[in-house]
């Protein structure tokens, strides 16, 4: 839930946030390193791991993760906020603190990110930085002006090719770096229909090839394939193969 009008609350990169209601502008307050102006909320209504807003860079002359240059002053970016304050999750979701909850959840992002910087730009976000202030984390993204595949339909046969080709290399991208997103969802997936190319975001619960049996390796692979073709079939993409058997039964997501 976001506070009340008039709340505070200290957040990543030295400043001060202050945040109004969800149709209100957010105002922020100079820090150390960048300046940010927060412009408006992105999805505050079902975002429930973590309070995404858009923002606009005041300064943009300092230098992010890896060596990457934030963008040049007024460029659109993302800046994803994990705050104990702004979270929630079922009884059966997760066991331990609120605290461990959104460094769990922070870490898969940060770290995703950091194993796909090969397709920063073509297929997920420009990784700018994590920073941290307090029990507070924000990580620091791309902004995607194209439009999400929420109640999408493609317009011909051409556009239908071509988008189950850009979700198919997606999927393989994310796969061949070791990424397995486990929420492929059409408010997560941002279609440019004049350059072919899908892009991804939310890597929250994903999981990494390092840490698992190949057992559930495979199970992963399956399950963001089978999501795909879900979602590409809904937006009018004809797939004459059948759905993977965990999409027709159902699976305990590990």
């Amino acid at each position: 839930m976001i506070p009340a009008d008039g709340a505070l609350k200290k957040y990543a990169l030295g400043i001060r946030l202050e945040l109004h209601s969800a149709d209100r502008a957010v105002g922020i307050e100079e820090g150390p390193d960048v300046v940010l102006t927060i412009t408006r909320h992105l999805r505050v209504a079902h975002e429930r791991r973590s309070q995404v807003v858009m923002a606009t860079l005041e300064q943009g002359d300092k230098f992010a993760g890896d060596g990457i240059a934030l963008p040049s002053p007024g460029t659109p970016v993302v800046a994803k906020i994990f705050d104990i304050d702004l979270i929630y999750f079922e009884a059966d979701e997760w066991t331990g603190s609120r605290i461990e909850y959104i460094h769990y959840l922070k870490s898969n992002e940060v770290t995703a990110y950091k194993k796909l910087h090969s397709i920063y730009g073509t297929g997920v976000p420009t990784f700018f930085g994590e920073y941290n202030f307090g029990e507070a984390f924000v990580v620091l993204l791309e902004f995607f002006p194209q439009c999400s595949l929420v109640d999408y339909s493609v317009s011909s046969d051409e556009e239908a090719e071509a988008l189950k080709h850009a979700g198919g290399s997606l999927i393989e991208n994310l796969h061949s770096n070791g990424v397995y997103h486990r929420d492929i969802e059409p408010w997560n997936l941002f279609w440019d229909m004049s350059s072919g190319l899908l892009k991804v975001i939310d890597f929250e619960i994903a999981r990494f090839k390092e840490r698992a049996s190949e057992a559930l390796i495979r199970q992963w692979e399956a399950e963001d394939r089978g999501e795909m073709t879900r979602i590409l079939v809904n937006c009018g993409v004809p797939d004459e193969r059948p759905l993977p058997e965990f999409m027709l039964k159902g699976t305990v997501r590990s």
